[in-house]
């Protein structure tokens, strides 16, 4: 526990993660976060509004890109259906597996499995036009090369964030 209290306390500091509200050698206590899986909200938005789904993944995003410039990996966004709590709030959990040693890729990992190799990819995709799959790789690599404001911002142009 005490690792995971660490770098959920590092990721708060980033602005991150339900908050850490005490934790001792056996427990962690953070902040409830009342909401659904992201998968199971975008499910439930069938068809629904396309500006509600683009602030959710922006809030996704954003999140990544500062733990990405906070140095923490979080190592299971690739999985991001898991890993994401929508609700009063948008919030990314499960910090167990995160490292403060490993190369990040928050933002890379967390956009490949919203827009390219998921089944939540092809709900997204039932909801608003996405961008064809080269253009958002090609945005991936040039963030993933130099991870600036810049090339982040480029990213949300291509996904039209």
């Amino acid at each position: 526990m005490e690792r995971e209290t660490i770098l959920l306390r590092a990721a708060n500091k980033a602005g991150v993660g339900p908050i850490l509200l005490q934790s001792s050698k056996n427990f962690i206590v953070m902040e409830y976060l009342a909401g659904k899986k992201i998968f199971d909200w975008i499910s439930d938005l069938r068809g629904g509004s396309a500006s509600e789904l683009k602030a959710v993944i922006k809030k996704v995003l954003s999140d990544c890109h500062r733990l990405d410039m906070a140095g923490i990996d979080h190592g299971e966004l690739s999985n991001i259906t898991k890993h994401v709590i929508v609700g009063k709030s948008i919030k990314i959990i499960d910090f167990e597996s995160s490292s403060l040693e490993r190369r990040v890729s928050n933002v890379t990992s967390a956009t490949q499995a919203i827009f390219i190799g998921s089944g939540l990819a092809k709900t997204v995709q039932k909801i608003y036009s996405v961008p064809p799959r080269p253009k958002i790789i090609n945005a991936l690599r040039e963030y993933k090369k130099q991870q600036t404001q810049q090339s982040f911002d480029n990213v949300f142009r291509i996904l039209k964030l």
